[in-house]
C-alpha cells in the first residue's frame, strides 16, 4: 500500500471514432506512474463535469500501466488498436461474477472479467488479441465450437483493459456497459466492496449494467434500500447514453464486420426470368438500440439500406448493389484486411463477384462453381483456416 496524491483531472478522449469529454479522478504516485480512475463520476458523453481541483491523500492499490499498452504500436504485433476495439464492440463482454460466501465481511465475492468469445475456428485470432494485450488466458471448447479469451485479474483489468478502452473507446451501446464496469472496478480498487455501503453502490450500478442483477442480488439490494431510503436519492445511477459523433475509423469497421458482419450470396431460381439469380451482399444485424451504428456504417460506405423488424428489436444494414460492392466494399477490405476465418468468406465472396461480372453464372458450369463455393462459406466452412488467414494478411494491416 502506498500513500498517493489524488488529483482531479479532466481527460479529453479524442479518437477518430468518438469524441468524449469525461471527468475522472486519476491516481498519480509521487514520482510518476499511472493507475486507473478512482471516483464514481458522470461519464455521460453529453455532459462535461467541471470539478474544482483539490488535493488530498489516500491509501489505495496502485498498479503500473502495463508496458504492452504503452509500446504496442512499436511492437511486432500487427493488430491496430482500433481493430481490437471494433472486435470488442462486436464480441466482447464486461461481466461480473457475484457469489455469496460466508467468510466475507459483507457476504458477497465480486470478480470483474473481460471476455471475448469467438467461433472455435477463430482461436488463432484470439491468440493475436492475447499477444496485443499481453495478459489473459484462452480456453478452447471444440465440442461447443467456442474459443474464449478471458482477463480476470484485477490488476490486468486496471492496467491493461481500462486504459485501452479509454484511449480507443467503444462506440456501440457496449460503451455504456464499459463505463459502468469501470465505476464498479473503481469501487473494488478502493476496497469499498468490503463495506456494506460499497457493496450496495456496486449493486445499484450493476442494476443498469448488461442484464442487471440476479434475483437474489436484487432482493438483497431492495432489502437494504427499504431500510435506508435516503441512500437511493444520495447515490443516483443512470445508464449513460452513447452517441457516435465522429466518422468511423476504417480499422474499427473491418474488425466490427469481422465480428458482426456477413458476406453472403443468395443463389435462387427466378422463374420470371427463366434463369438463376446470384445476389451477393454485405450485411450487419444488431439490436435496434445500436441503430446509430448501422446508420454510421451506411454513411461510411455511402451506400446500403437499413431495415427494422416489427416484432423484434432487431435492425439490419445491408449492401446489395453490385456497383457499390465493387467500388466501395471490396476496396475497403482490400486496404483494411479482415483477420481470421472471415477473411476466407470475403475472398470467396470476391471470387463469386468476379464470376458474376463475367456472366459465368449464366452458364451451367459457372453456376455449379458458384453453388460449390457458397456451400462452403460462413458457418458451412469445414476447414480450420484461421491461423493461415492471420499469417497471410496480418502483415498488411495498418
Amino acid at each position: 500500500m502506498t500513500k498517493l496524491l489524488i488529483q482531479r483531472r479532466l481527460v479529453l478522449l479524442l479518437t477518430s471514432n468518438l469524441r468524449v469529454v469525461v471527468s475522472h479522478l486519476f491516481i498519480f504516485p509521487r514520482g510518476g506512474g499511472y493507475s486507473c480512475p478512482l471516483r464514481n463520476l458522470s461519464y455521460s458523453p453529453q455532459i462535461i463535469q467541471h470539478a474544482k481541483s483539490y488535493h488530498t491523500s489516500a491509501t489505495v492499490k496502485n498498479y503500473q500501466l502495463h508496458s504492452q499498452i504503452v509500446s504496442h504500436s512499436n511492437s511486432n504485433n500487427s493488430l491496430h488498436p482500433q481493430f481490437v476495439t471494433g472486435l470488442s464492440d462486436a464480441e466482447a463482454t464486461f461481466t461480473f461474477n457475484f457469489r455469496e460466501i460466508s467468510n466475507s465481511l459483507v457476504g458477497w465475492h465480486i470478480k470483474p472479467t473481460f471476455r471475448i468469445s469467438l467461433h472455435y475456428k477463430d482461436k488463432h485470432l484470439l491468440t493475436k488479441i492475447q499477444d496485443f494485450f499481453g495478459v489473459g488466458n484462452i480456453n478452447l471448447y471444440p465440442e461447443a465450437g467456442v474459443s474464449m479469451y478471458t482477463i480476470g485479474k484485477l490488476e490486468d483489468i486496471i492496467n491493461v483493459i481500462i486504459p485501452h478502452f479509454l484511449n480507443y473507446p467503444l462506440i456501440t451501446q457496449k460503451q455504456a456497459d464499459f463505463i459502468l464496469f469501470t465505476q464498479i472496478v473503481e469501487i473494488i480498487n478502493r476496497g469499498e466492496h468490503l463495506t456494506e455501503e460499497g457493496l450496495i453502490k456496486i449493486f445499484m450500478i450493476k442494476k443498469h449494467h448488461n442484464k442487471g442483477l440476479s434475483a437474489k442480488a436484487e432482493q438483497f439490494l431492495n432489502s437494504y434500500l427499504s431500510n435506508n431510503p435516503k441512500f437511493a436519492s444520495e447515490f443516483v445511477v443512470t445508464r449513460p447514453v452513447i452517441k457516435i459523433t465522429t466518422p468511423l475509423d476504417p480499422n474499427w469497421v473491418s474488425s466490427f464486420i469481422a465480428g458482426d458482419g456477413s458476406f453472403y450470396v443468395s443463389v435462387y431460381e427466378d422463374k420470371k426470368r427463366v434463369n438463376w439469380q446470384v445476389r451477393p451482399a454485405l450485411s450487419v444485424g444488431l439490436h435496434s438500440k445500436d441503430l446509430d451504428v448501422l446508420e454510421n456504417l451506411k454513411l461510411f460506405f455511402n451506400s446500403g439500406n437499413i431495415t427494422k423488424e416489427n416484432k423484434k428489436p432487431v435492425a439490419k444494414f445491408y449492401i446489395r448493389d453490385l456497383s457499390s460492392i465493387c467500388e466501395k466494399v471490396i476496396p475497403h477490405f482490400k486496404k483494411y484486411p479482415l483477420i481470421g476465418v472471415k477473411l476466407y468468406d470475403f475472398e470467396d465472396f470476391c471470387t463469386i463477384i468476379d464470376l458474376k461480372k463475367t456472366k459465368a453464372h449464366l452458364t451451367e458450369e459457372g453456376l455449379a462453381e458458384i453453388k460449390k463455393i457458397v456451400s462452403t462459406m460462413n458457418l458451412r466452412r469445414a476447414d480450420d483456416k484461421g491461423e493461415f488467414a492471420i499469417i497471410a494478411k496480418s502483415s498488411d494491416t495498418d
